[in-house]
């Protein structure tokens, strides 16, 4: 059972930015502003070196860089960097270098001419190493810290990723040792205890149980090697047996077969017989000393399960429930009436 201890969550929206008027803050050439992720540097749409010529001959005029002969409308954005806080005064990362967080590992990527993205690669674990977006690994706690494990889990993918850490408790082992939360082992039944001569060993796992995690048992394990968890039936060696919680640990008990075997209708049926009511509507299997429902004879022998609708002479739609019946259901107008045989 895993416990979560938290979650981060970050999104990128996922745009190639290229130069583009509908982001234009543009009011001087070499402004930067940020918006959407990304940095932008302001500059002349018609080129920053413009040659004029004089009417009447006069000759060439050239202009140097930074001389802005036009109005605003002739200046853009171009996305020059990656932005992960998309704050003005947050790291910029320019295209090609990686930036890492306490939680992510984001790089700018060229992606067309003159276009950018900002991409999640991972999920940065407690340690600082790193896990590939769809991946996860577990790592374990240093020994002075509670017994705990835990696993970094990185979802989702480049443009929107989720970094889980889930943590994990331990269980100490009654000879030593401990047994991670959620995991169970095979442990022998002292020689002082009374067992079954078909039972060689017990289940023992390490649950939680809302706050606390502690030693459980859950199962028998038979002479056979059938694992028999709490309350079922098992035939092991041609005895029926169920497995029972004590106090002392969980036992494998033999039982008649009045505790597998099934009445119905006046009749015994043993474990695993399959079965008809007397009404040659219902079809049922006994199952561990349960009758259990499989099916309806509808119409004719072919058997409908339960839940599933039938429909009699391909017109009148028919439910086949749990108990020894079906319903038809006549659909008069808006109204649904219900039938039972």
């Amino acid at each position: 059972m895993q416990k979560y201890i938290y979650l981060f969550i970050f999104k990128l929206i996922p745009f190639i930015l290229t130069n583009n008027n509908d982001l234009n803050k543009c009011k001087n050439i070499g402004d930067k502003f940020i918006q959407n992720l990304i940095q932008y540097e302001c500059y002349n749409e018609l080129n920053n070196n413009l040659i004029i010529k004089e009417e009447g001959g006069g000759g060439d005029v050239s202009f140097e860089n930074g001389i802005n002969l036009f109005n605003n409308n002739y200046l853009i954005g171009r996305p020059i960097g990656c932005v992960p806080s998309n704050k003005t005064d947050g790291t910029v990362i320019r295209p090609g270098i990686v930036h890492i967080t306490q939680h992510f590992r984001y790089e700018c990527v060229n992606e067309l001419p003159n276009g950018i993205s900002l991409k999640i690669t991972h999920c940065i674990d407690n340690e600082g190493k790193l896990v590939k977006v769809g991946e996860y690994f577990t790592q374990k706690f240093p020994e002075d810290s509670e017994k705990k494990f835990s696993s970094v889990e990185c979802v989702g993918n480049e443009f929107l990723a989720k970094k889980v850490v889930h943590e994990w408790s331990s269980c100490e082992l009654p000879k030593g040792g401990k047994l991670v939360e959620g995991d169970f082992i095979w442990q022998d039944i002292s020689k002082n205890s009374l067992r079954s001569l078909l039972q060689k060993k017990e289940i023992v796992a390490c649950l939680r149980e809302e706050n606390n995690v502690k030693l459980k048992f859950t199962g028998c394990v038979a002479t056979t090697g059938q694992e028999v968890v709490i309350s079922r039936y098992a035939n092991v060696a041609g005895q029926w047996t169920q497995c029972r919680r004590f106090k002392e640990g969980c036992r494998l008990i033999n039982v008649t077969s009045n505790y597998i075997d099934c009445e119905f209708e006046g009749r015994t049926y043993k474990h695993g017989t399959t079965f008809e009511s007397s009404s040659k509507r219902s079809f049922y299997i006994c199952s561990h000393g349960q009758i259990i429902k499989q099916g309806c004879f509808i119409q004719g022998q072919e058997l409908t399960l339960v839940g599933d609708v039938k429909y009699i002479d391909g017109i009148k739609p028919v439910l086949c429930v749990e108990n020894d019946n079906f319903t038809l259901f006549n659909n008069l107008g808006k109204k649904i009436f219900f039938e039972i045989f």
